[in-house]
Formats: structure tokens, sequence, C-alpha cells
């Protein structure tokens, strides 16, 4: 499907969940896009601020019977979507002004590339956990989906998001593409800034839930998970081999990354346990 400029048609996806504090300079950096979005489709979880009013006044498709799920919401949002080509950002990110042309960019050079990823910075670098955040980030290949696009038709192919994963199903996802044959690249010059966590324990808990999120996650489709579990024991050398080095950039550095490391392995832990329940 082509829009009226003969180009693929392009719908962005955003979920939301009282996010009016950051939608409205989303929104506004989508509108402004050197290659603006034929639509964007809001999914909302059932906002109780003014989440809703804000899409409306950015004229967004929007879908809002509470879904708790972000796998249902996101493929709720893939049905809606009229474009061949479908992006995915965060409701608390903003987009650089040429993020969706460079994000889209590889999907029109070869069949064989079904999805295209980019750069994610912090939006309040200023701040010392967002700093520590982009260190361990920025420059990392990723499949989450605060910045990312899919071809429409492989998202069909593969049966779209998991629903069965509260978390990891945006790499789940990668997973099932990539086994069709298909290549995911990652193009570091499509760029979205995002807010990331502002104080280290709600941090930490969010790597706790990536963990054990992404033990159910390999271990539903069969992928090894072991050096997730053997990290819990191998922090202290990492901490004195490894992460120590860091000390030059911030005195501080080291222990955000063995404190990050603990929590994730530790949810790992937590999700070897859970196996039972999925």
């Amino acid at each position: 499907m082509t829009n009226d400029h003969g180009k693929s048609k392009v719908s962005v996806i955003v979920l939301t969940y009282n996010s009016a504090g950051t939608l409205e300079p989303l929104l506004k950096s989508l509108k402004q896009q050197t290659l603006p979005p034929d639509e964007i489709i809001v999914i909302d979880g059932g906002s109780t601020d003014n989440t809703i009013d804000i899409a409306k006044r950015f004229g967004c498709i929007i879908y809002d019977k509470p879904i708790k799920i972000r796998a249902k919401a996101r493929n709720i949002g893939v049905e809606l979507a009229s474009g061949d080509i479908v992006a995915f950002i965060d409701s608390d990110c903003m987009a650089e002004k040429n993020w969706l042309e460079e994000l889209i960019r590889g999907l029109n050079e070869d069949n064989v590339i079904a999805g295209v990823s980019g750069r994610v910075l912090a939006l309040n670098a200023g701040k010392m956990i967002p700093k520590f955040i982009d260190f361990i980030s920025t420059n990392e290949p990723h499949h989450a989906t605060w910045n990312i696009a899919y071809k429409k038709s492989v998202l069909k192919e593969v049966g779209g998001f998991d629903d069965r994963l509260h978390a990891c199903e945006d790499q789940a996802l990668a997973w099932k593409i990539i086994r069709k044959g298909y290549k995911i690249v990652w193009n570091p010059n499509a760029i979205v800034y995002h807010k990331h966590r502002e104080k280290l324990i709600f941090f930490l808990k969010q790597q706790y839930e990536y963990g054990k999120w992404a033990v159910i996650a390999k271990r539903t489709y069969g992928i090894s998970y072991y050096k997730s579990l053997i990290l819990l024991f191998a922090i202290p050398l990492l901490l004195i081999s490894k992460y120590i080095k860091k000390v030059t950039v911030h005195p501080l550095l080291p222990f955000f990354l063995a404190l990050s490391a603990l929590a994730y392995s530790l949810g790992a832990w937590r999700g070897l346990i859970l196996r039972s329940e999925y």
C-alpha cells in the first residue's frame, strides 16, 4: 500500500497509560518528521488523565479499551494499522526530525530485511542514572519497541507478538522473524530520546523484570538462558576485572554495572522458578 506520494504507507504505534506528561512532546516530534507518518495509532491502557484528549488533539487513531498486556496491545495496533510499514516508539520518547526517514530506509533496500531498529539516547541525560543507562545501551543493536519498524506483512506471517509474555515480547518477536530467514538491521542514525528512569531502585526493578521475562521467553523459544543464571556468581569477578575499569568514566559507574547485573540475574533465577506457570 502506498500513500499519495507513491511511497510505502507508514503507521506509527504508541502504547499509553496515564502518559499526559510525555505524550504531547512525542506527538509534536512525530508531526515534525522529515517523512511524516501517514497515521499515528494510540493504544491506551485505561488512562485516567487527559492522555486521550491529547491524542485526539493530534488526530491520532485511538483504541481505548484497557489492555494490560503490552504484546496484546501492540498486536491490536498492528491490526488497526493501514500502513505496510509499522513503526513502534514509546510514549515517553521524542524522535529526531529524520527518525522515521532513517528508520524505514533499510526496509526498502532488500526484501530479506524485515525490520530496522534505531539508537536510543537519554532525554534526561543530565541526571546520573540516565547517563549511566546511556553508557551501557546507546551503541548496542537491539530489537526493543521503543525504536523499531517492521514490514507489516512479516509481522502477520509470524503471528505477531507473543501475548503470553508480559515483557521481552519484542525480543521474542525478533527471534520468530529471524528464524523465518529475515534480517533485522540497526541504523544508529534513526535516533529517539527516551526518558530513562532517574531513581536507581526503579531501574533495578526494571532490570529484575527483564531478567525474569528473558528467561521465560528464552525457555519458551528453546534458547539457552544459562548465562543469565551464572551471571549471579560471576559479578564479583566482573567487578574487579571489567567493571572497575569504568571508574575513569565515573567513580560510581562500576558499582552501577554490578548492581544492574545483580538485579537482572536475580530476575533470571525468578524466571526459572516460575517455569511451571508458563
